[in-house]
């Protein structure tokens, strides 16, 4: 755009100088008229230059637009993955705990005597540092989002968690084999 703009002024130098010349040979109303149409053709070139100049911003500042738009676009489609990425490992850390709770309560209900017992006690351990270990990955999440399992899984949960708490119950009141899987699943936490 500079560069016109002088590329015009230098034409209405060289046309006043035209002018100027010419006006030692012509009449004074010959050069008022050239200078006029010279003044003219300055003034078109300039209103071109600056209607090129405005046309090409208005262009940028369109490309522009477009460009933040697919950028908000990009954003909200990373924001949605990572929503859903979050839900599906918040679903798979409850069926963790779920099932790992489920199978520690199935050892449990397997202590029957002092043999069972301590077989129990044995299968018992892994079982609970899994559901310690589930339970860990739950606590992280949001308050609304431990709501929502809490909600998708209320059936389930509340079935596992009863069952589990009934066999603890049965095995601190047994006075043989009891006592030392009750102190070990004394630190067991549960996702209520």
């Amino acid at each position: 755009m500079k560069t016109k703009l002088t590329a015009v002024a230098l034409l209405l130098a060289a046309t006043m100088m035209v002018a100027c010349e010419e006006k030692k040979a012509d009449t004074g109303a010959k050069a008022l008229d050239k200078a006029k149409e010279a003044t003219k053709e300055a003034a078109n070139k300039t209103g071109e230059a600056v209607k090129e100049g405005a046309d090409k911003a208005t262009e940028a500042a369109k490309d522009a637009g477009e460009a933040a738009a697919d950028k908000a676009k990009e954003a909200t489609d990373a924001a949605k993955g990572k929503v859903a990425e979050l839900t599906d490992a918040a679903k798979s850390s409850m069926n963790d705990y779920l099932s790992n709770l489920g199978k520690l309560t199935e050892t449990l209900a397997g202590a029957k005597d002092p043999i069972s017992g301590g077989k129990a006690a044995m299968d018992a351990k892994p079982l609970t540092e899994k559901v310690s270990g589930a339970l860990a990955a739950l606590d992280k999440l949001s308050p609304e989002l431990k709501a929502s399992l809490k909600e998708t899984f209320k059936d389930q949960l509340s079935g596992v968690t009863t069952k589990y708490k009934e066999q603890v119950d049965r095995l601190a009141k047994d006075s043989t084999f009891g006592k030392a899987l009750s102190d070990m699943l004394k630190n067991v936490k549960l996702f209520e």
